[in-house]
Formats: structure tokens, C-alpha cells, sequence
């Protein structure tokens, strides 16, 4: 698509009679725009590939050309079929001649003698739409650059990657889910994901998600998911609401990564015994229970430290939530705690 040179609009005005191109130059020119001219088709035909204007003010009875035929080459060329052309004509001014021109893929056609105010008006007009379908056209190339960018990294990554719409139901998974499970990703699609869940961890993991869905919140849990070797692997499950612009969720993006992220009841007793567990899911009064448990974490846990104490690892990412800027403070205090209890 054509861009502006000069940061106006320039147009072509193409006439083989010295005094009308003159008159409409004059006119165009005082009003602002940056004006090119020819007195022949060829010599249009070659202004145009060099000058790229936005609008062709074209003469229907040039010596050389018919203004059809070249209305018909402009349009026909690569990246300039937006180009608007702009039919002026003081003998072919019956209807059958505007007929034809507008077929021809003309854009307008104007019957002189032409007031410059009407002239003006109809310059204006039509460059306005050649400027929407401009900056639509822009919006629609960066559009799909975004979405193949995208998908090239959602296909790249070694995890496990699905879509589900507000309903929870897959759309979509990415090569890896074949790679992983061993399965053809079709069988993802609608609730067929859940059933790659283990048993005994799927009802969990559907509350959770259905909660998820109900309240627009993310998701976040670990369960064992099945993999193409026949067991059962532990995984981490995270989903993040898409909202539009009136905030409303229109897709949830799921990500999948394997790992160590389960401990059995000796391992659990163990962090405990061993004062390892720094923090807990709980309510604001400090009770401990299933409601106040937003992950299924084990025994609501949400932070434990090494055996020495020296690391702590954390489940809520308090650093989330730190500043203004980032949704809330709340994870503030955390960080003011561990300095006061340093000093």
C-alpha cells in the first residue's frame, strides 16, 4: 500500500489541456496537498510508479490513452489497487460515459465545468476513506505479523500449550501436546483434555477449573498428567484470563510444565517436623482450610525454606504484587516482614 512522501496527501492531476491543469492545481495546492502533473497517459502512467500519489485526478479524453484503460493499469498494480482515481471529463459527461468509467474502477466522476468548492469537497471525501482504509490495512498486516510471531512461540516452547474459551472447552493445543501425551490433539478438544488428568486428581483440578472459569480469576494447580510412555507425570497447570477492552474474559490460555511438584505424606511431615513450613494458605482470622486454599496446595502450604533455612521458596509470587502499578501492594508486607525480622 502507498504511503505519504511529504506527510500530505499527493495527487496526480492529469490533464492535456494547460489551462484546466493549472486552474485544478492552483485550487488543490492552496489547499494544502502536494500536486504532480501530467499532460499525457504515458506520462501519467510514469508519474504515477514514481511518484506513488494517493489520488489520480484523471482526464477521460487524453490524446494518447483512454482514461479507462488507465484506470484499469493503476488499479491492476501490485501494492496501489487502494490508489483512488478520480474521473473529470467535460465530453464524456452522459450517462453511459460515467457508467463506464465507474465500472472501469473508477472511484468518483466528475462532469465539468466543476466548481473548485464541489472539487475540493469530493478530494477531501474521498481521501478520508483512502486514509481509514489506510490505517485498517495496517492494522489488519501488523495484526497477522503479531499472530504468526505468536504462534511460532507457543509452538517453540517445550510445554504443553492450549486455549479454552469462556466455557472452559478447548479450541486449541500446540505440537507439543501430541509430543508429550501421544495422543492426536483432537482428543483435547471440548472437555477432552480433562480426561488425560489422573483420576484420583481430576475432580480437584475441575473444581478448581470451574472455578476459574465462573469468576474470571486464574488458574493455577498441579496434578499428574499422561504422558506417551504410559505413566503418569506431575505437571503444573496455569491459566491466565485474555480480557478485551471492556475487561470482559474472551479466552483462557493454559500452559502445561512437568516437574517435581508433588510431595507424599512422609515428605509433607518431614517439612513440618523440620520447621520447614514458613507459610500456609489461610484466612484473614489465620483459620486453615480447604476454602482458604486457592491452589489444592498439599496441607495449604504456600511457602517452605530449605533444610538450613537460608532459602525460602514461595507459591503466591508476592513480588506480583508489590506495587501500584502492578495490581495491589499486598505482597509488600511480606518483603517489609523479612527486613524487620533481619534488623
Amino acid at each position: 500500500m502507498e504511503r505519504l512522501k511529504s506527510g500530505v496527501p499527493t495527487i496526480l492531476n492529469v490533464d492535456d489541456r494547460e489551462v484546466n491543469r493549472y486552474i485544478r492545481t492552483q485550487t488543490l495546492r492552496g489547499a494544502g496537498y502536494r500536486i504532480v502533473e501530467a499532460g499525457t497517459g504515458a506520462e501519467a502512467l510514469r508519474l504515477f510508479r514514481d511518484e506513488s500519489p494517493q489520488l489520480v485526478l484523471l482526464d477521460m479524453n487524453l490524446p494518447d490513452m483512454d482514461g479507462v484503460d488507465i484506470c484499469r493499469i493503476i488499479k491492476a498494480s501490485p501494492g496501489f489497487c487502494s490508489t483512488i482515481v478520480l474521473h473529470i471529463s467535460a465530453s464524456l459527461t452522459s450517462v453511459q460515459d460515467r457508467v463506464q468509467g465507474l465500472e472501469g474502477g473508477a472511484d468518483g466522476y466528475l462532469v465539468e465545468p466543476v466548481e473548485p468548492e464541489l472539487l475540493l469537497a469530493t478530494v477531501r471525501s474521498m481521501l478520508r476513506l483512502w486514509m481509514a482504509e489506510t490505517r485498517l490495512e495496517e492494522s489488519l498486516t501488523m495484526s497477522r505479523e503479531l499472530a504468526a510471531r505468536y504462534q511460532s512461540l507457543i509452538e517453540a516452547v517445550p510445554h504443553v500449550i492450549f486455549t479454552t474459551r469462556t466455557d472452559g472447552e478447548c479450541d486449541y493445543v500446540n505440537e507439543q501436546f501430541a509430543t508429550y501425551t501421544g495422543r492426536h490433539p483432537k482428543e483435547a478438544f471440548g472437555n477432552g483434555w480433562t480426561n488425560l488428568a489422573h483420576p484420583e486428581d481430576r475432580e480437584r483440578a475441575a473444581l478448581l477449573w470451574a472455578g476459574s472459569i465462573r469468576t474470571g480469576e486464574p488458574f493455577e494447580t498441579e496434578y499428574r498428567f499422561w504422558h506417551a510412555d504410559g505413566t503418569w507425570r506431575w505437571n503444573l497447570s496455569r491459566a491466565r484470563p485474555v480480557r478485551n477492552a471492556a475487561g470482559a474474559v474472551v479466552r483462557f490460555p493454559i500452559a502445561h510444565a512437568e516437574g517435581n511438584y508433588f510431595a507424599d505424606a512422609d515428605t509433607v511431615a518431614q517439612l513440618f517436623d523440620g520447621g520447614q513450613v514458613a507459610f500456609r494458605y489461610a484466612h484473614a482470622d489465620g483459620t486453615v482450610d480447604d476454602k482458604a486454599n486457592p491452589n489444592g496446595a498439599l496441607s495449604n502450604i504456600a511457602g517452605i525454606t530449605n533444610p538450613e533455612r537460608t532459602v525460602l521458596g514461595l507459591m503466591p509470587h508476592p513480588e506480583r504484587l508489590a506495587e501500584e502499578a502492578l495490581g495491589g501492594t499486598d505482597g509488600r508486607h511480606l518483603f517489609a516482614s523479612l527486613v524487620e525480622s533481619l534488623r
